[in-house]
């Protein structure tokens, strides 16, 4: 994998020579007051595991702009935190725009945890996370780089030519604290 662009806070260029995974969750102006709980922890486990998560708490207004750094971020996959009627409309609307730029597309949260099906039948999600996230994502990122298949990701749901798979459920996280925030994403 080439070294990913990441941007510091004053939009400077930084090279990552760790996988990056770009994270986003797109909220009203009201979902805003709270931390982007969801991709934190998410974040978390993935760079505990040595990848290079890149986390975007974005206004839907704010789509275009935000796909431009990720696509600057060459990602293995992109994920979305999503919940069924919040700002549905712009993670639809930005999942296109990046699946367009050709990179993968994952749903998780509460939407697809719920409609996991539905979810697939778009064209513009290529995975579901269904359940808990932060053990799926390492294994959907080794999936991404070609060391698992997708039948082998527990919690997950996928599609190809002969259709919907949804695999088994991951055991629930024990010991939820192992992935506490890490403060610096």
């Amino acid at each position: 994998i080439a070294p990913a662009e990441t941007y510091s806070s004053s939009l400077t260029p930084v090279v990552s020579d760790r996988p990056v995974v770009a994270l986003v969750k797109i909220s009203s102006k009201d979902g805003m007051k709270f931390p982007p709980y969801s991709i934190w922890y998410v974040g978390t486990a993935l760079k505990k595991a040595g990848y290079d998560p890149k986390l975007f708490h974005i206004y839907p207004d704010q789509i275009d702009e935000t796909l431009e750094k990720i696509k600057a971020l060459h990602p293995v996959w992109v994920g979305f935190s999503t919940f069924t009627a919040d700002s549905l409309r712009a993670n639809a609307d930005l999942s296109r725009k990046v699946k367009a730029a050709g990179y993968p597309t994952v749903w998780g949260g509460i939407h697809p945890s719920l409609c996991p099906e539905d979810c697939l039948k778009e064209d513009y999600i290529d995975y579901v996370c269904v359940g808990e996230g932060e053990e799926t994502s390492m294994d959907i990122t080794r999936m991404c780089l070609g060391q698992l298949k997708p039948s082998e990701v527990l919690g997950i749901g996928w599609k190809d030519a002969s259709g919907l798979h949804m695999n088994a459920g991951r055991p629930v996280i024990k010991d939820l604290d192992q992935y506490w925030f890490d403060w610096d994403l």
